[in-house]
């Protein structure tokens, strides 16, 4: 339902702005934007225990926002590379009643790569960056003894499609993969330690005023 909203949203924006942009504007420069994220948070889990290793979470979704900029070289006509940055809020809490653990992204950041290719107002486009997040996991909730937080490092992925609206107002709907490093989850009444590693799937949709 989340996602049926966003993407209904940003076909209306496209449509509207078709009759107010131009053929050919101009994708070049710095760029600064807001977006509304659709957050998927996945986790696989595991421990000391052969019995409880590669548990995964199943997946959480949630709302959340992030701010971006960026700025964009056009070469060759038609081909375009660029370089963003972006942070914003990150999950909502993870629960698995098998390992009796929680899991959550405090905030979530990524610097990347963009490379598209120009088709008047539109831009279908890739990237490639890292990803940072910082994570909450606590084994046995509600024992603050067992609570950890960490910053972990991951790769992103990116594909998406970018519209001119006007000769300055971006819209784009894109869609990020996220696979982070492992954390350590803290230890049970036994002494097991637990680990989870984190993935999380982001729909986005966003506006950006091109400068």
């Amino acid at each position: 339902m989340i996602k049926k909203i966003l993407v209904g949203a940003f076909a209306l924006s496209t449509i509207v702005g078709v009759a107010n942009a131009q053929d050919n504007p101009s994708w070049s420069g710095p760029y600064i934007g807001v977006s509304l994220n659709d957050n998927s948070l996945r986790e696989r889990w595991s421990s000391d225990e052969e019995f409880s290793n590669n548990i995964n979470s199943g997946r959480k979704s949630s709302i959340a926002a992030s701010v971006f900029l960026g700025t964009n070289t056009v070469f060759k006509d038609q081909l375009l590379y660029g370089f963003e940055a972006d942070l914003g809020t990150g999950t909502a809490k993870n629960y698995s009643d098998y390992v009796d653990a929680t899991g959550e992204a405090t905030f979530l950041g990524h610097a990347k790569l963009r490379l598209g290719y120009i088709a008047g107002r539109f831009l279908p486009y890739v990237g490639l960056g890292i990803a940072v997040g910082g994570f909450t996991h606590d084994v046995y909730p509600g024992d603050n003894n067992d609570k950890k937080e960490d910053i972990l490092f991951g790769t992103s992925l990116t594909a998406g499609l970018e519209f001119a609206a006007s000769d300055h107002v971006r819209l784009r709907a894109e869609y990020v993969a996220d696979e982070f490093s492992t954390a350590g989850m803290g230890d049970d009444d036994w002494g097991d330690s637990f680990y989870a590693k984190p993935e999380i799937n982001t729909f986005k949709i966003g506006v950006a005023y091109n400068f």
